[in-house]
């Protein structure tokens, strides 16, 4: 489970897949009353930034190691579909604005260039460094030998057809993204015992909380 943990791309959707695939017949092998099963789905959870309940749906529909795969056509029940890991907060709200840009330019390009990459995920990043260049025709010239930008960019494309654009819907979701940052930052900055650092980061959280608050957000 280490080595799957340790080697897998936790920065990007299909990667956090893939390492679900090779823990979780680890972990049904041990089975769900071991010692220690619970710790260590929490600890799975945590290191790909999910829930530990889907954790535990996958390793549920995970096939058993110990059964042989029976042929096709004998009857036998097919196993159960596995559960397809979720998009964490921020890449959910990352890509709703980049969608958004791409459905009306001139209004997104603005978000755009107010984006950082402290704002990104790690699979977001590279998007919006694309999109810095090329916003106003986003399919042309993208890399072959990079298929998860151009999966990536192709999902937001298609996305941005059916995607509410509109500059109070991007603005709440920088908003997020950016009380994301901020949040990141005091964490960080406690952390190093930089409470300089910290205070300054709670009051602009604090005014940016405020902010969305008249904006008529529930939190």
């Amino acid at each position: 489970m280490e080595v799957a943990l340790g080697r897998g791309d936790l920065g990007s959707v299909a990667g956090r897949e893939r390492v679900l695939e090779e823990v979780g017949p680890v972990l049904k092998t041990m089975g769900e009353t071991a010692l220690g099963f619970d710790e260590l789905v929490r600890k799975v959870a945590d290191r790909l930034d999910t829930d530990p309940s889907l954790v535990l749906a996958r390793v549920r529909s995970a096939p058993d190691p110990s059964t042989a795969p029976m042929a096709e056509g004998n009857g036998a029940n097919k196993a159960a579909r596995p559960v397809a890991i979720s998009l964490t907060p921020r890449e959910t709200r990352e890509r709703a604005l980049l969608a958004m840009c791409l459905s009306d330019p001139a209004a997104g390009r603005q978000f755009i260039d107010r984006l950082t990459d402290e704002h990104m995920s790690p699979s977001g990043t590279p998007a919006l460094g694309w999109l810095r260049e090329h916003l106003d025709d986003p399919m042309t010239g993208l890399p072959r030998d990079d298929p998860a930008l151009t999966s990536l960019i192709t999902e937001l494309v298609m996305r941005a057809e059916s995607e509410p654009a509109s500059e109070g819907a991007m603005q709440l979701n920088l908003d997020l993204l950016e009380l994301q940052r901020l949040e990141d930052g005091i964490a960080a900055a406690q952390k190093a015992e930089d409470y300089e650092v910290s205070t300054r980061l709670s009051g602009e959280r604090a005014q940016l909380t405020d902010r969305i608050a008249h904006a008529g957000v529930v939190s």
